[in-house]
């Protein structure tokens, strides 16, 4: 049984890796407008999720997004009451606020980076039969056009809407993904081939729920994606 101590390290770990590349973070907050958007934890969670599904469905809840990683359910629910019977269901281990990241851009440190040599460390070793290196960037996404960067980019996903490329609206995502490549390929003396795949989980305005962030690396692990 996943404990919350492993989907709170996950948590963790996501909102770290997701602000690595960022300045600050400005807040970690469930947003006021939005106080009954919770990540539902179950004791065990059936095949694609579809009864536990049903259940939050059938005791008034909307079902958001689905988050095996953590047998969970990014969910929607009316007003306390639904909440509590959610939460006092045998099945469910517990409820979790989905809290709402915004972070603050900084990207004068990496800037500095953009266009440096950087020397190859003696420990640096390529992965024997392995010739590219898929990398996912969990970020707002990048330009597609981008005359130099496009030969290195996957597809990705735009977490924030699947229907849609995770278009980068922002820069961010774009810069960090431009740094990532160059510095691979100088690091291995540009015998490995970098792939990398877009998952754009910050909206225009540098903001995610946390609940997108763990999406986004569950769907880099589905893909095999570093």
């Amino acid at each position: 049984m996943l404990n919350k101590e492993r989907l709170l390290g996950i948590a963790i770990l996501t909102a770290i890796f997701a602000f690595a590349w960022w300045g600050t973070v400005k807040y970690i907050d469930k947003p006021a407008e939005d106080p009954y958007r919770k990540i539902v934890v179950f004791e065990e969670m059936s095949p694609e999720g579809k009864h536990e599904a049903d259940l939050i469905n059938s005791l008034g809840g909307k079902v958001l997004k689905f988050l095996p990683v953590v047998q969970g359910i990014v969910a929607q629910f009316p007003d306390n009451n639904v909440l509590d019977d959610v939460a006092n269901h045998p099945s469910v281990a517990w409820v979790e606020d989905d809290f709402y990241i915004s972070g603050k851009i900084n990207t004068e440190g990496l800037a500095s980076l953009a266009g440096k040599e950087i020397s190859r460390p003696a420990d640096v070793a390529l992965v024997p039969g392995r010739d590219i290196v898929k990398i996912g960037v969990l970020d707002s996404g990048v330009d597609f056009n981008h005359p130099w960067l496009s030969q290195f980019l996957g597809e990705g996903i735009n977490v924030l809407d699947p229907m849609k490329k995770p278009i980068d609206v922002l820069g961010h995502g774009t810069h960090v993904s431009g740094i990532i490549a160059r510095t691979v390929g100088q690091l291995t003396a540009h015998k490995v081939k970098v792939k990398i795949y877009p998952v754009k989980v910050f909206n225009y305005y540098g903001q995610a729920y946390l609940s997108d962030i763990i999406y986004g690396l569950q769907w880099c692990l589905k893909e095999d994606i570093s």
